[in-house]
């Protein structure tokens, strides 16, 4: 239990349904607790009331100069109202409210008091009775508010960016899927994919892969175009069936390339020679 508490006296009493009451009240003053007394029906305190002090605005000649009190003033409502643009469930009757006050201490005990601020946040302010410290460290905790409240609004925003960009990408592969569908072109998606994992399990350079990855996004899209798809898949098809991870040693029998040559391609003899040419030349 906290030393430092507040008493109140009570306005009113309304009694509600099954035996509940709903009760008013008002706080008055500060007061620390001096005696605990548990007796029946409740517990009852020796208090000692805690008085405001102005020491610390006294000691900044806030209090002798109105200009100075009045800046406080307004500082601390331009902090509240940046506050209100971000955490819209506080009431406009409190923003009326506090716009209308304009003596510092009931600023800012108004404020504290109608802040969503955690239990052990105000009871820090509420134990203290220094006017300008409580007037600071309400300062501090609201824009400690509004920082947290413009991280969250960004996390929040980036989050929904990504939720929107993820939906309409899925809607649109829908759509894609349904025209494809109705134009009799759902094989080219299906060979699409084929080609693609094929791609993925070949073992084949880095390059190759790129460029294998590049045709089929094309084969992909080119599907309004029959003549452009036929010549695409064919490179595509070519490229997948080379065996790229098998090596061969050379046969490098000149006497024995000619023959075959001979025997299987007639004529076509400048070509031949060239391909002769070629090989002494790598031997």
């Amino acid at each position: 239990m906290y030393q430092t508490g507040c008493v109140a006296a009570i306005r009113q009493v309304v009694k509600l349904p099954k035996k509940m009451l709903r009760v008013l009240i008002s706080g008055e003053s500060r007061a620390c607790i001096n005696v605990m007394e548990f007796e029946e029906p409740y517990m009852r305190a020796n208090i000692t009331v805690i008085p405001d002090t102005d020491t610390s605005i006294e000691d900044t000649g806030a209090e002798k100069n109105p200009m100075n009190l009045d800046a406080m003033i307004r500082g601390m409502k331009d902090i509240f109202k940046e506050y209100l643009l971000k955490d819209p469930k506080l009431s406009k009757e409190l923003a009326v409210q506090i716009e209308n006050i304009n003596e510092l201490k009931k600023l800012v005990d108004v404020i504290a008091a109608n802040m969503p601020f955690s239990y052990t946040d105000a009871q820090q302010l509420l134990e203290e009775p220094d006017l300008m410290r409580r007037y600071e460290l309400l300062a501090y905790k609201l824009v400690s508010e509004i920082q947290i409240l413009n991280v969250k609004e960004e996390l929040q925003k980036k989050v929904k960016e990504r939720v929107d960009k993820n939906q309409r990408e899925y809607i649109l592969r829908e759509e894609m899927k349904l025209i494809r569908e109705e134009l009799g072109d759902d094989n080219t998606l299906s060979d699409a994919e084929e080609f693609q994992q094929e791609a993925d399990a070949l073992k084949a350079p880095k390059e190759v892969k790129e460029k294998l990855g590049k045709e089929i996004k094309r084969f992909k899209n080119s599907m309004n175009s029959p003549a452009e798809v036929g010549v695409i898949r064919t490179y595509i098809e070519t490229m997948l069936e080379m065996p790229w991870d098998k090596v061969c040693r050379d046969h490098k029998d000149i006497a024995y390339a000619k023959k075959v040559l001979d025997e299987d391609h007639y004529g076509l003899e400048k070509v031949k020679e060239r391909c002769w040419n070629f090989w002494r030349s790598g031997r």
